[in-house]
């Protein structure tokens, strides 16, 4: 789900509908939340009532919780802590809210600022999504892809943000605890 809604923001961008690109931001990064939810935190009889039909998967809040609690899996706290702050404009734009509006009139649509903003952030959290799958898969050629992936994005918001990105090392993630 997380490829589907990253190249579905990437279509729309590059057709000019920003809003609805910028609105699938946050369904992105929930379904990569998620998908390491299932491979790290979701017990395997909950699993089955998942497939089955009869439970849904938590809430963000609560998959970032659990997923708090696994060693080496760097960066989760602090996309928790980051969320309810710097994170609020997702639920505004996903919700119609009017952060979207605020930032344009009718005539002139997003600036190219907000639009390469929103490519980028899709391609992170595409990243990121995508990584659970080495965990899954003997595929260390995608790991080191995507290592290098993430640090051409890291590159590319500090060109053309000006923000200051902290390097962090990319480390194998842990096994995953059901096998």
């Amino acid at each position: 789900m997380a490829l589907e809604h990253h190249t579905s923001i990437i279509t729309l961008s590059s057709l000019g509908n920003y809003s609805t690109a910028a609105a699938l931001l946050r369904p992105l990064m929930e379904a990569g939340a998620c998908a390491y939810w299932l491979v790290y935190a979701c017990p395997p009889e909950r699993l089955t009532m998942i497939l089955g039909g009869q439970r849904d998967t938590p809430t963000l809040p609560k998959m970032l919780q659990a997923l708090s609690k696994v060693k080496g899996l760097d960066g989760v706290d602090a996309l928790a802590r980051m969320l309810p702050r710097q994170g609020r404009y997702l639920d505004s734009y996903t919700h119609g809210g009017m952060s979207q509006l605020g930032e344009r009139d009718w005539k002139t649509p997003f600036s190219l600022e907000r639009a390469l903003h929103t490519v980028m952030v899709a391609d992170m959290f595409a990243v990121a999504a995508t990584a659970v799958a080495t965990v899954i898969y003997e595929a260390p050629d995608l790991f080191e892809y995507l290592g290098e992936r993430r640090d051409q994005i890291r590159q590319e918001i500090i060109t053309t943000r000006g923000h200051a990105v902290p390097q962090t090392p990319w480390n194998a993630f842990p096994q995953a605890p059901y096998g």
